[in-house]
């Protein structure tokens, strides 16, 4: 395509900046979502010189979603390309304690979001015959699933299904969606978790440590890319070399 327009839900996340840092420049207009602004994302938006669309949105309140929406059509900033980062992090808890506050909260965030999302811009991409749609899962989508972590597990898995169910329906349409599922990433995402977790992942990886941002979004890149028009429906594993125990 000539002109590109992607539109990042989560822009503001370590790895939603990392992507726009690395690939924003391939992009004409660049719809960054954001629920709160902070240093790193205010950087790309100068360095992108006019190219990025900030908008601020509570991905757990609905209208405030729908605003964005409309707000991104009055722009004529209908993007070609999505990718959705955002999820809320990971708090772990002992599965009876868990309100289901909690589990609505984060299929809200996640999954909502991403119907809506998707619901809005894909008649466009139908259209034009040709869309991209990237959703970030996680390594517990591939393998076993940890405990302690319910909400989160769920919330996941009904994002994979979604991925699954697009790209049977919009594929014919030239349409790809697919998810990627990276393995712990040293990002702020896990500041939450407890040392000895962040321990034990790095034991257990042959490269004794975490992954690192760069190691995430090229896949990404190449997802949206012209040249990953045969893959679709995908769940690709990042990891480095990891075995999951069955």
């Amino acid at each position: 395509m000539d002109k590109r327009t992607v539109l990042i839900i989560g822009a503001s996340s370590d790895l939603g900046c990392a992507f726009l840092e690395h690939y924003g420049k391939e992009y004409d207009t660049i719809v960054a979502h954001y629920r709160r602004m902070n240093a790193r994302l205010e950087s790309v938006i100068q360095q992108a010189k006019g190219r990025v669309i900030p908008v601020k949105a509570d991905l757990l309140n609905e209208s405030e979603v729908r605003e964005m929406i409309r707000y991104i059509e009055n722009e004529n900033a209908w993007p070609d390309s999505i990718v959705h980062f955002t999820a809320p992090q990971c708090e772990n808890q002992r599965f009876n304690k868990i309100d289901w506050q909690v589990f609505s909260d984060e299929i809200n965030i996640g999954l909502k979001s991403a119907v809506m999302v998707a619901q809005a811009f894909f008649p466009k991409m139908t259209k034009d015959h040709f869309g991209r749609m990237v959703v970030i899962l996680s390594s517990v989508t591939c393998g076993e699933a940890p405990g302690f972590c319910a909400n989160y597990v769920v919330s996941k898995y009904a994002l994979l299904g979604l991925v699954k169910a697009l790209s049977a329906e919009y594929g014919p349409k030239g349409i790809t969606i697919n998810g990627i599922s990276p393995h712990w990433t040293n990002t702020k995402y896990i500041t939450n978790q407890p040392q000895v977790l962040v321990e034990k992942q790095v034991a257990e990886s042959p490269m004794g440590r975490l992954l690192e941002e760069d190691e995430i979004v090229p896949t990404i890149a190449y997802l949206l890319s012209d040249e990953a028009s045969g893959i679709s429906g995908e769940n690709i594993e990042i990891k480095y070399g990891k075995q999951i125990r069955k």
